[in-house]
């Protein structure tokens, strides 16, 4: 039997392939932050003359409706200012989703 751990890995790795992998974190200067419940954690660059809002760390979690919700957060890590959550994102929208909350491109 899968722990609650080793299913949010899951989740959290899956996620990471659908928006890119590699490719994704080379071209938006993300770094994975940590694995949350049902989902994964990005942080971005701090230059926020390269990123919307000034946005510095992204979530995206797993929901019950088989689609995403994505959130956007700016600030220091011990006081995060929501800034957008995206709601009902299907697999294949991940990517135009996250530019245009961001900014950023993930893919040449």
């Amino acid at each position: 039997m899968k722990t609650d751990i080793s299913i949010s890995r899951q989740i959290a790795e899956t996620i990471h392939s659908q928006i890119g992998a590699g490719r994704f974190l080379v071209m938006t200067g993300a770094k994975v932050l940590c694995i949350i419940p049902n989902g994964i954690a990005y942080s971005l660059p701090l230059d926020s003359q390269y990123v919307n809002d000034g946005i510095n760390r992204i979530e995206i979690e797993l929901m019950p409706s088989d689609t995403y919700e994505m959130r956007a957060y700016r600030g220091p890590a011990v006081s995060l200012e929501l800034v957008k959550t995206e709601p009902m994102i299907y697999c294949d929208e991940l990517e135009s989703t996250f530019t245009e909350i961001t900014g950023l491109f993930t893919r040449f």
